[in-house]
């Protein structure tokens, strides 16, 4: 795959290659872990790091939920859903997360019951009470790997800018 060729290649602080070694020594990544009685019991830990080129995601799912899942589905939809404008009063108005004015959806699963690339990923724009797509799959926009219960993710700022800007409504993201 040229994508994983090329991150593997790249002099990022991460590389997507299913070995998270290279998140433990990261200064400066946001990180959130979900508490043990938690209603939303898949995911356990989110990190994100943002460098000039890339955002990146962490994610450590329950062992037991993943095992699960996997035995019973081919795939694992994900969103990732961004609030580049910083309003929480424009965009998406659903769930608790208020406001995010793109969604990118992809597969964290292979069609086979194990871990994909993620390179599947389409980009939408919400625009009042519509969705308007800006990407179709296989744009580069999303590249990830995993690994047991763990998945790691780019997000090419450079791909997601330059669709955006071509939008009705350009809210590129940001350098933090």
């Amino acid at each position: 795959n040229n994508k994983q060729k090329e991150n593997e290649e790249q002099a990022g602080p991460i590389t997507i290659d299913g070995n998270f070694d290279d998140w433990a020594s990261l200064q400066g990544a946001y990180s959130a872990k979900n508490s043990a009685d938690s209603q939303w019991e898949a995911v356990r830990e989110l990190r994100v790091y943002a460098s000039g080129d890339y955002v990146y995601y962490y994610i450590r799912f329950d062992k037991e939920y993943m095992k699960e899942y996997f035995e019973a589905n081919d795939n694992l939809p994900a969103r990732v859903n961004l609030n580049t404008d910083g309003e929480f009063t424009s965009g998406y108005q659903n769930y608790f997360t208020q406001g995010y004015d793109f969604m990118i959806e992809f597969s964290l699963g292979n069609g086979a019951g194990g871990w994909g690339t993620a390179d599947d990923s389409t980009l939408h724009l919400r625009e009042g009470d519509d969705w308007t797509s800006l990407l179709g799959a296989n744009s580069g926009l999303t590249f990830g790997a995993g690994n047991g219960n763990e998945f790691e993710l780019f997000l090419d700022r450079s791909i997601f800018n330059k669709a955006v800007e071509k939008s009705a409504n350009p809210m590129p993201m940001g350098d933090n």
